[in-house]
């Protein structure tokens, strides 16, 4: 298994360009893009290309019968092809749909519409961020109490559970503090450092998940909040502030129940 260099990630968008040509001349089609590990530094040769052509809402290929379809090449899947209306793609509904713009690469784009929305798609709302960092935050703090008492009851079924819990919490916490959207959780660990995420913080995160024992719960949290206090958060000092805005504030009880995922 090999992962590519620039010069090779390069070839998948040529090639992508060129299986999704056929498609692209069609009637109401606005554009397409390539999107997914194919485009990343940690891409490999078992990375086929996840494709979105984006086409007018009652362009034809918008039917179920065509809005999916594999492309093959040699007896060999090379990409995943997915017709989308331009209206779905600027509504996004999850994370993914946000993450798939950030490093998404243009292959055709009609008249420009496609570039301005992938762009205002892959940015991050800074008050939606600023909600998000707390309701992330207190769900890793939440999960650390919840893995501590299943320590002591001896719950390991309960501790692989929340353990990853816990990771995915405080993941999504560290890619909106750095104001980008959390990536598929394949992806987890290369998407940090390339953000730059500090490496001691993810090796904590990467011990946590392998074994969540009391002191590497400790050395976990000590990481985060004091790479959250040098980057700013004032969260971190003031718990009880916190609490009360995650449960006494209008916004922040609709914050939690639109992102909190650990309950």
């Amino acid at each position: 298994m090999t992962t590519p260099d620039g010069r090779a990630i390069e070839q998948r968008v040529a090639d992508a360009r060129d299986w999704v040509r056929p498609f692209v001349e069609s009637a109401g089609v606005i554009g397409a893009f390539l999107h997914g590990s194919s485009t990343r530094p940690y891409g490999d040769d078992d990375s086929d290309a996840d494709l979105c052509v984006v086409v007018e809402p009652e362009a034809p290929r918008m039917d179920p019968e065509f809005a999916f379809q594999r492309l093959w090449k040699d007896g060999r899947k090379v990409a995943d092809l997915k017709f989308v209306s331009i209206a779905e793609l600027g509504a996004p509904q999850v994370d993914l749909e946000h993450y798939r713009a950030v490093h998404a690469r243009i292959l055709f784009d009609r008249d420009g519409q496609l570039a301005s929305l992938l762009a205002r798609v892959a940015k991050v709302p800074h008050v939606m961020a600023t909600d998000r960092l707390k309701v992330h935050y207190f769900e890793v703090t939440f999960v650390i109490g919840k893995i501590q008492s299943a320590l002591r009851r001896h719950q390991r079924e309960a501790v692989t559970l929340l353990r990853t819990q816990l990771v995915l919490a405080a993941a999504r916490l560290l890619f909106l503090q750095r104001g980008t959207w959390p990536p598929p959780t394949t992806w987890i660990f290369h998407e940090l450092a390339l953000v730059g995420v500090p490496s001691d913080l993810i090796a904590a995160l990467r011990d946590v998940l392998d074994v969540a024992d009391p002191r590497r719960l400790r050395v976990l949290r000590g990481a985060l909040d004091g790479h959250l206090i040098e980057r700013g958060a004032t969260f971190v000092d003031n718990p009880v502030l916190l609490l009360d805005w995650l449960f006494e504030s209008p916004e922040g009880r609709r914050a939690q129940m639109n992102w909190r995922s650990a309950w």
